[in-house]
Order: C-alpha cells, then sequence, then structure tokens
C-alpha cells in the first residue's frame, strides 16, 4: 500500500513539473509586404495535435512547453518554424511565397502545379514555337498542344487558320479567346512568334468561371517578351532561310485527254484542224482580243507548273534588342 501511494505521488510530482514547464505565448503575426495582421494562420506545436489560428487582429494564443517549437502556416506564404525558450510573447512577420515557374503553370486564376493540371491545361514554351518557321503564333500551336485542333480556313495564301479546342463548343463562334498580356483579342495574326515567352491554354469549363461567356471556347494564354533593366545592351538576332515548293498537286488531263473529253473527234470532218476546233468550240471568234493565228496544236501547258514555282524562296529576319546604352 505504501508502495503505491509512492508512486502516485511520484506521477503527481511529474505531472506538476511538466506542467510548470509550459507557459501562455501569445504574439501578433503580420504579413511581410504591407505589415497588415494576417486572420487565419495556422499556429501550432510540432510533433502535437495543439493548434490554434490567428483571430481578426491577427493575434494569437498557445501553450508551449519549453523547448518545442511553433509552427505558423498561412496560404501564400512562406512556412515559419519557431523554438520557444524563455519567450512569452512571440511576434511573427511572414513572407509571401514566390513559386518558380519551372515549378507552376499560370492558370487565369492564378498558378497551380503543372501535375495537377495537366487534364485542362497546356503550357507550350518559348523553344517550342519558334521550333519551326511559322507565320503565326496559332499555326505555331498546330500539333504541340493536346486537345487543340489547327487548320488551314482555306487554300489561299496568307489566310488565317481555325484553331479549336476540344471541338466545336458553339454554333456561331467556336474561335478561342486570347488574352495577350492582359488584353482580350480575337485576332492574334500581328503577333509575331519570336516575341512569344509562354503560351498556357485553358481548356476546361473553369475558364468561363473568369473570362465569362468569352471563355467558353477555351482560353489561350500569352506572355510576350519583356526587356530588363541594365546597363548593357543585349541583341537577339533570329534568321531563317528555306525553300517552299508545292508538296501535292492535282492530276491535270493533257490536250488530247480534254479534247476528247470536249468532244473533238480528228476524223471529223465538220473541222479543217484542231485549231478550228477549238475556235468553233469555245466561241473564240467573237473574242477580239484573241488572235486567230494561233495554232493550239503546239501548245499543251501544264498550268499547274505555270502558277506555281517549284522551288520558291523564303526568309525570315528578327532583330531585337533590349537595355540600352551607356
Amino acid at each position: 500500500m505504501k508502495k503505491i501511494n509512492l508512486l502516485l505521488l511520484l506521477g503527481t510530482l511529474c505531472l506538476q513539473v511538466i506542467t510548470a514547464q509550459e507557459r501562455k505565448v501569445s504574439g501578433k503575426v503580420s504579413s511581410g509586404e504591407d505589415g497588415q495582421p494576417l486572420i487565419g494562420v495556422n499556429v501550432f506545436v510540432k510533433g502535437t495535435d495543439k493548434g490554434t489560428v490567428t483571430n481578426i487582429d491577427g493575434l494569437y494564443n498557445i501553450g508551449v512547453g519549453t523547448g518545442e517549437t511553433l509552427i505558423f502556416k498561412y496560404v501564400g506564404y512562406t512556412p515559419q518554424e519557431i523554438r520557444v525558450m524563455s519567450d512569452t510573447t512571440i511576434n511573427v512577420v511572414m513572407q509571401p511565397e514566390v513559386s518558380s515557374l519551372d515549378e507552376v503553370i499560370v492558370i487565369g486564376y492564378g498558378t497551380q502545379k503543372k501535375s495537377d493540371v495537366t487534364g485542362s491545361v497546356v503550357s507550350v514554351t518559348a523553344d517550342e514555337v519558334t521550333q519551326t518557321p511559322v507565320a503565326g503564333i496559332d499555326q505555331a500551336l498546330q500539333g504541340r498542344a493536346a486537345g487543340v485542333t489547327v487548320t488551314s480556313g482555306s487554300g489561299q495564301p496568307g489566310s488565317g487558320v481555325m484553331v479549336r479546342i476540344r471541338g466545336i463548343g458553339t454554333v456561331n463562334n467556336s474561335d478561342p479567346l486570347y488574352v495577350v498580356d492582359g488584353v482580350f483579342l480575337s485576332n492574334i495574326n500581328f503577333l509575331s512568334p519570336n516575341d512569344i515567352q509562354s503560351v498556357e491554354i485553358l481548356k476546361d469549363a473553369s475558364a468561363t468561371a473568369i473570362y465569362g461567356s468569352r471563355g467558353a471556347n477555351g482560353v489561350v494564354l500569352i506572355t510576350t517578351k519583356k526587356g530588363t533593366t541594365s546597363d548593357k545592351m543585349n541583341v537577339t538576332i533570329d534568321v531563317y532561310k528555306g525553300i517552299q515548293n508545292r508538296w501535292r498537286t492535282l492530276d491535270l488531263m493533257n490536250r488530247e485527254q480534254y479534247a476528247a473529253f470536249k468532244g473533238y473527234d480528228a476524223s471529223d470532218p465538220t473541222y479543217s484542224s484542231f485549231s478550228d476546233w477549238v475556235y468553233t468550240t469555245f466561241n473564240l471568234q467573237t473574242n477580239p482580243y484573241i488572235p486567230t493565228d494561233i495554232n493550239y496544236e503546239d501548245y499543251n501547258t501544264n498550268w499547274q507548273d505555270v502558277v506555281f514555282r517549284k522551288n520558291a524562296p523564303i526568309s525570315n529576319y528578327y532583330v531585337i534588342h533590349f537595355g540600352h546604352l551607356n
């Protein structure tokens, strides 16, 4: 019985010693940007389930034992750990956490880790944009973004292309919304691919929560290159030269095949010659601008070769400088 009472006494003394070591620690948590108090900062003792949050004035109060560590956590700020010794008042200034571009993707409603948004956001870097010589940024996206289809509207030289994100979304106009450095645009043909720093494509429905109905067909966020303050001038020169040629031609009829298709028969005594048949069939005698002494048997023109050159040169010169001269 005496042994049991002794154990209870020792336990009570140990509990009193532990309780004596724990003290109330209070303080204020503020932002390092503007010095304003932060509301709702998580304050807890490391390795325990004891914790609290700051009130509307950024104040907190928590019981902490000597040698224990307080952890302060808040969204968008760098977590801090402070070991408590004899202090009863600890004021904390939290610094904003800067996200690296290599670790996050910039989206319309903030930043997220790339691994979390690969299904709805596609990122295209400047190196990928300028990898092939193209006339516009919309052509540079072709084949580089999943769920984004880029097709030519027509075969006319200089004609624009159609960009579709996850197919046709609306009946009237299915073009996506382009946002260049925060400016809303419906056409980006004026933008040179060499001016692009990064391209982010918002494909999911959450884009409509930011941009409204204009983002129903997807949003293409474009960030352009910007100069830096420097005492040295930085010059960038991008030059390419190449050759364009037609990769596919139509199988056209030659002179004899076309004449036979139109009903020409060389044994027909109605016509004295092939040229006479041409003038009569196409009623060229009444056209005062066509001479009547042309011998059409001497001509067998392939008009595709006349319109298209076999090898057409193409070149582009891009020069830009940042900084200034002393």
